[in-house]
């Protein structure tokens, strides 16, 4: 079954590398909402939370820890504060490099 899931991706050498979506990875796992996800993948949360399927993934975490790399990639803050807005009920902090979000709207949320 992860076979299925795997995309063939290509790192800045040019090389193959293989990678899974969020909502691969929670289908993959049989998960329906995530206590913890960190997200740390060095400037690429740009294109991450650009992309419209943050839509599927976005509101099925409690705890979001992201660290926005706007000195590797400019507008990976704007991207992350542009997609999490949708979520409404959530409640925002920083620790050193990681912002920290916690999801309001889920049942039994910190």
């Amino acid at each position: 079954m992860l076979r299925r899931a795997v995309k063939v991706g290509v790192d800045s050498d040019g090389d193959g590398i293989t990678t899974l979506t969020i909502p691969e990875i929670l289908d993959i796992e049989g998960w329906s909402t995530v206590d913890l996800l960190k997200i740390d993948i060095e400037g690429a949360e740009k294109e991450l939370f650009e992309h419209p399927s943050h839509r599927d993934w976005q509101g099925r975490f409690r705890i979001l820890v992201v660290e926005l790399h706007d000195w590797l990639k400019p507008g990976c803050s704007m991207a992350f504060f542009r997609a999490i807005v949708s979520l409404k009920k959530v409640e925002m902090s920083l620790s050193g490099e990681n912002m920290i979000i916690i999801n309001k709207r889920m049942a039994g949320a910190v």
